[in-house]
């Protein structure tokens, strides 16, 4: 179990109330250096810590990663992931503000022994804060996008782990992306965001996790009901997580015991629904993209007609 924290010992705590019930044996902490020149964030930080100090209570084995100095939302939680899964082949990980239901430890630690040895599935995640449709009655489908509000998976995935999305100039425009998204549109969607965080620099690691388990064909398990909520958001002191949102106020439900899908494949209503509108949202393009296409076409049989 690793848990990932910064700066808000407000919200730390109420994650570590869950763990409390949960009462993991082992336990990593990773919390990352204050700012340099954020007024008053050392002692946010100084707060956090003594939280946790305070909070884990059970007597499990703990191993702490504490930053002297702020090392950034990717170094800190990527450095934070590699370090984890250097002294361990599986694990469930959880931020500072993912808050998950009781079950949802049950709910990862048996898909985790499940598909130890499966290549096929990639990670475990416990949010549908959307209500994707699960298929077959299971208790859990597979997409391909990877949910990490509340996740977990191998040492054999994570070791994958595209650092640097070097991988995407190669993938950009090639057999391998049309095989990865063969709906041209999906396609477009997805190659305009790729394009964007390479480019960018932005500090965030979600998009490389998403590319890694993409270009590998990774399954993603989702629970059929949402087992974690986001308390992060419309926060000042918010990462990539600022203004309102309906999925992080969605509310979190038992799911065990489980019931497995008959297939390891993807739930073709599930992916559906994620990247056509609960999720990506290539459902609002589609339209451009078609008037585009339609414009192009007006334009060439013109200029065949005035061609001749």
């Amino acid at each position: 179990m690793l848990l990932l924290s910064f700066n808000r010992p407000d919200t730390t705590a109420e994650v570590l109330a869950t763990l409390q019930q949960a009462q993991p044996p082992e336990l990593y902490v990773f919390n990352d250096g204050p700012r340099t020149g954020v007024e008053g964030e050392e002692q946010k930080v100084q707060d956090t810590r003594t939280v946790i100090a305070e909070m884990v209570n059970w007597n499990p084995t703990v191993h702490y990663r504490y930053n002297d100095q702020n090392q950034g939302l990717f170094a800190g939680v990527s450095g934070a992931l590699d370090w984890f899964f250097s002294h361990v082949p599986e694990g469930i990980i959880l931020e500072d503000d993912c808050v998950p239901h009781p079950d949802f430890f049950g709910y990862c630690d048996e898909l985790l022994e499940k598909y130890r040895g499966d290549e096929r599935v990639w990670c475990i995640s416990g949010d549908n804060s959307v209500d994707l449709p699960i298929s077959q009655g299971a208790s859990y489908g597979f997409i391909r996008d990877p949910l990490i509000w509340g996740w977990a998976t191998w040492a054999r995935a994570w070791k994958y782990f595209d650092h640097e999305l070097s991988g995407w100039p190669a993938v950009r425009g090639s057999k391998t992306e049309r095989s990865m998204y063969p709906d041209r549109v999906e396609r477009l969607v997805r190659r305009k965001s790729f394009d964007h965080y390479f480019n960018s620099g932005i500090d965030a690691w979600g998009y490389k996790w998403k590319f890694t388990v993409h270009t590998h064909g990774g399954l993603v398990a989702v629970p059929r009901v949402n087992l974690v909520s986001n308390i992060g958001w419309n926060r000042p002191d918010a990462t990539h997580t600022s203004g309102n949102s309906l999925r992080a106020a969605k509310a979190t439900a038992a799911i065990l015991p489980l019931v497995h899908p008959k297939d390891v494949a993807i739930d073709k209503a599930a992916d559906r629904e994620w990247v056509e509108s609960r999720g990506l949202g290539v459902k609002k393009y589609r339209w451009s993209y078609q008037l585009k296409k339609l414009i192009g076409k007006i334009r060439r049989s013109i200029g065949r007609m005035l061609g001749r």
